[in-house]
């Protein structure tokens, strides 16, 4: 039995790549999604929301949640709501404790304090979503 595969010719020029650092100073980033206003969010997997603004890290994070960081688990996506700009929903995925030793999930909406810019809390969307180790 024989095996033909077709292989496509290399480009005739090789593509210019170009790689540049935006930011730096950042632990273990997840996810990362564009704000219409320019800001750029990403998740840290230790529990932090950071963002860029302007090509700088802000200084404090948008908002910190206690995560359980292991192997693949702690602080995962994040998505900015398609109305963001009116309603200032972020929705995260994050790994937490339990009582047992356990892990699970959680998958929660965040919204922006226009005063502040910053993230807080708003409603748990699905939760105890089985994470990992223990029963």
């Amino acid at each position: 039995m024989a095996v033909t595969c077709a292989v496509p010719a290399p480009p005739a020029t090789a593509q210019q790549i170009t790689v540049e650092t935006v930011v730096s100073g950042l632990a273990t980033i997840w996810a990362i999604d564009f704000a219409p206003d320019g800001r750029i969010f990403l998740t840290e997997r230790g529990g932090r929301v950071r963002t860029v603004t302007d090509g700088r890290l802000d200084s404090e994070p948008w908002i910190t949640i206690d995560v359980v960081e292991v192997s693949e688990s702690g602080l995962l996506g994040l998505a900015l709501d398609p109305d963001f700009a009116d309603n200032g929903f972020v929705y995260v995925a994050y790994t937490y404790g339990t009582g047992d030793g356990g892990l699970q999930n959680r998958l929660v909406r965040l919204r922006e304090d226009p005063a502040t810019r910053r993230g807080l809390f708003d409603a748990v969307l699905l939760d105890d979503v089985h994470g990992g180790r223990g029963p």
